[in-house]
């Protein structure tokens, strides 16, 4: 697989998140939207190590406090 296409892969699961972005934005969702494309790059990307789910890791662990279903998201992808 070619860099151009991991690219491509990323940005278009990063394309859903971005619309609703700049056609709704809410600051208080800002959090979700990046560990939703720190996601979306480790999950797609070309060249990732495991380090990596720190990047989305650490801001489902800040938004996991204030919503149940964003608990459940931050303990099946921290384990």
């Amino acid at each position: 697989v070619t860099p151009l296409t991991t690219f491509c892969m990323v940005m278009l699961a990063i394309l859903p998140c971005l619309v609703k972005a700049w056609k709704s934005p809410q600051p208080k969702h800002i959090t979700r939207w990046v560990a939703y494309a720190y996601t979306c790059g480790f999950m797609f990307g070309w060249h990732v190590h495991e380090k990596a789910s720190l990047h989305f890791v650490i801001p489902l662990a800040i938004i996991a406090t204030s919503h149940l279903e964003d608990a459940s998201h931050y303990f099946l992808l921290s384990t």
